[in-house]
C-alpha cells in the first residue's frame, strides 16, 4: 500500500464517483500518450480541438521520439533516467569507433528504462557529415516498432 490513495482518473474525467466506477465499469489498462507533431512544434488534435491520444504503437512512436529529443538531466520534471546523452557523445573528442559505440549505447540507454520497451534490437551507425543515421528495432508490449532517425 502507497502512501497515497489510488484515484481512478479515466472515472473523474468520466464525470463518475468512486463507487459508481467501481460498481460498473471494469477497470481500464493502458498508457495513454498524448500525440505530438515534432515537425510542427504542437499537439495532434481532433476535429473537436482536443489532444489526440494513442495506447499503442503509434503513442509508443511519440514517446520514443521524445525521448530522443530530451537532453538527460536538463529537466527536473523527469528522473534521471529519462532523456539522452547523445548529443554530449557526439560533442566529444574521441576516436570514431568509441564514438558509434558510445552513441549506441546513448540510443539503447534513453529508452530501456521504460517498462513498455522490451528490448532495443542491435543499433546500426551510417556516417552523415554531422552525425550518424541510426537504424535499430524497438521491441514493445505492442509490436515492433522499426526506426531510422538522424542523431
Amino acid at each position: 500500500m502507497g502512501l497515497l490513495p489510488e484515484v481512478d482518473i479515466e472515472a473523474i474525467i468520466r464525470g463518475e464517483s468512486e463507487d459508481e466506477a467501481e460498481e460498473g465499469q471494469p477497470a481500464e489498462q493502458g498508457y495513454l500518450t498524448p500525440l505530438f507533431d515534432f515537425e510542427k512544434g504542437e499537439f495532434v488534435l481532433d476535429s473537436q480541438g482536443r489532444i489526440v491520444e494513442d495506447d499503442g504503437l503509434r503513442g509508443m512512436e511519440n514517446l520514443i521520439e521524445k525521448a530522443h529529443q530530451t537532453a538527460r538531466n536538463t529537466y527536473e520534471i523527469y528522473s534521471d533516467a529519462y532523456g539522452t546523452e547523445e548529443q554530449d557523445v557526439l560533442a566529444e573528442s574521441l576516436p570514431e569507433d568509441i564514438r558509434q559505440m558510445r552513441v549506441k549505447e546513448a540510443i539503447r540507454d534513453c529508452l530501456i528504462y521504460d517498462d513498455r520497451i522490451i528490448e532495443v534490437g542491435p543499433v546500426e551507425l551510417k556516417r552523415l557529415s554531422d552525425g550518424y543515421v541510426a537504424i535499430y528495432e524497438i521491441e514493445t508490449i505492442f509490436g515492433i516498432l522499426p526506426v531510422r532517425r538522424e542523431v
